[in-house]
Parts: structure tokens; C-alpha cells; sequence
């Protein structure tokens, strides 16, 4: 899990930090903003399940894969494709920032819904 998560964030930052010398083409599967909110929103809810699993002291090596790869073939995608759109969404910073500030949103609604409902 916390390797996925390093991973995802090494790959953000080499995608911004690419200064924008070489310009990343468009991946062959290509998701729009909202299929990639959508993507992220569930790699953040796959993230927070793993962690809860791990807190009760399971290892969550298998179980993260398990769980990361059933998230991605929901979308559709493999990691690379993932990986493949991140890059080129992150190398204009302004619609990257808008994208994670659409997750935020979307995922502080859950939350809220999920308070309402207790």
C-alpha cells in the first residue's frame, strides 16, 4: 500500500517537474477529467480501506494488490493507463490542481453522506 502510494506521487511530481520541455502524448486510453476524478476518487477509498485492514495488523501486501488491481479493472485500466494519464494531465499544473480539488470535493461529500447516514 505505502508503495503505491510512493509511486503515485513519484510519478506526479516527475510528470510537473518535466518542466514542459518534452510534451507527453495523449495516452491510447485516454480518460476524460471526470472518468479520472472517478479513478482517483477510488484509489483514495481503496487507499483508506488498506490502511483500515492494516491498522488491525494484517499483512496487506496481497490484499493491496488484490484490491488496487480490482479498483483499476473496474475502470478498465491497467497501472500503466493509470500512470499514462496522470502524466499527461500533470503537465499543465493549473487542470492537474482543479482535477485533485474535484477529488477533494467529491470525496468530503462522501464523507458527509456517510455522517448523515450514521
Amino acid at each position: 500500500m505505502r508503495v503505491f502510494t510512493i509511486l503515485f506521487f513519484l510519478i506526479f511530481f516527475l510528470a510537473c517537474s518535466s518542466g514542459g520541455s518534452s510534451k507527453v502524448k495523449k495516452p491510447e486510453i485516454f480518460l476524460n477529467e471526470e472518468e479520472l476524478i472517478e479513478v482517483i476518487v477510488d484509489f483514495r477509498l481503496t487507499e483508506a480501506t488498506i490502511r483500515q485492514i492494516a491498522g488491525y495488523g494484517e499483512d496487506t501486501r496481497k490484499l493491496s494488490r488484490y484490491y488496487y488491481d480490482k479498483m483499476l479493472k473496474k475502470h478498465g485500466l491497467t497501472a500503466e493507463d493509470y500512470k499514462r494519464n496522470l502524466k499527461y494531465y500533470s503537465q499543465n499544473p493549473d487542470e492537474i490542481h482543479d482535477i485533485y480539488a474535484k477529488v477533494v470535493v467529491r470525496l468530503s461529500e462522501m464523507q458527509t453522506q456517510q455522517a448523515i447516514q450514521k
